[in-house]
């Protein structure tokens, strides 16, 4: 069977000089700090005008690559470090502008990435990890008695946040931080930001209360189970009920293994 294959247009210079100073930082051929040649440079290197290198570093800063510092005398653009704000802005986009994400998606990516999380911080947590994860679960019940409730949903947000840091994993931390970020994002105007009145408060103070027992007493497995029906349960009014049920389908398959 033949293949069926889309047009193409064809690549304007610049589209081509980004995707090669892309490469070549990916290469480490350019490092965070270090700059890039001018533009009198990359003009004479790609044979282009100054208007098309300008137009190709517009487009590498806007994506986070590099930070122009226009008339500077010891070089061109500055190599920037990777920042999570990247992937957080890409998955945004990608939710916001071309639907190919939708909210199920992004609620069972993060399901998944901080079960994995909470079972690494089980297993592994440090006395200190540990001592601050009780702090901020305090915080939370002195915030619950004193009613204030957009403080309690910073502090849930840490207390998760601290989930992630306390892994020892980078990949996870890193993954974890972008799509928290990103649900957020998504929801911050959702149907679902009335919830936080006390007995909601209550109620997710007790589900980090056994969470925490359980990483406590090293449980990794019981601890990776009840932060799946910690998440599963926050989000129950944000989604339909038959995102819900994939939710569940999703929480129970990994209670069976």
């Amino acid at each position: 069977m033949n293949p069926q294959f889309q047009p193409v247009r064809p690549v304007r210079a610049y589209e081509a000089i980004v995707r090669q100073v892309e490469e070549a930082i990916y290469r480490g051929d350019f490092l965070p700090g270090q700059h890039l040649p001018s533009e009198k440079d990359l003009m004479r290197q790609f044979h282009v005008s100054r208007a098309t290198i300008r137009e190709a570093l517009r487009v590498l800063e806007n994506a986070g690559f590099i930070k122009s510092h226009h008339g500077s005398s010891v070089g061109g653009a500055v190599v920037q470090e990777f920042s999570t704000d990247l992937l957080q802005k890409a998955l945004v986009s990608l939710f916001s502008r071309t639907h190919k994400i939708s909210l199920i998606e992004l609620l069972q990516f993060r399901l998944v990435i901080e079960s994995t999380t909470t079972y690494l911080v089980a297993m592994f947590h440090t006395k200190e990890q540990l001592e601050q994860l009780l702090t901020i679960h305090n915080d939370m019940k002195t915030l619950i008695t004193t009613g204030m409730a957009e403080a309690f949903q910073q502090a849930d947000t840490m207390f998760h946040q601290l989930i992630a840091d306390s892994a020892q994993n980078e990949l996870f931390r890193l993954c974890h931080h972008v799509v928290l970020n990103v649900v957020e994002d998504v929801l911050k105007d959702g149907s679902g930001e009335k919830q936080w009145k006390a007995d909601f408060m209550q109620e997710t103070w007790e589900r980090h209360d056994h969470i925490l027992q359980a990483i406590q007493e090293q449980n990794g497995y019981a601890a990776s189970n009840l932060v799946l029906r910690d998440l599963s349960d926050h989000y129950a009014p944000y989604i339909s009920d038959a995102e819900r049920s994939r939710l569940t389908q999703l929480v129970d398959s990994y209670a069976r293994q």
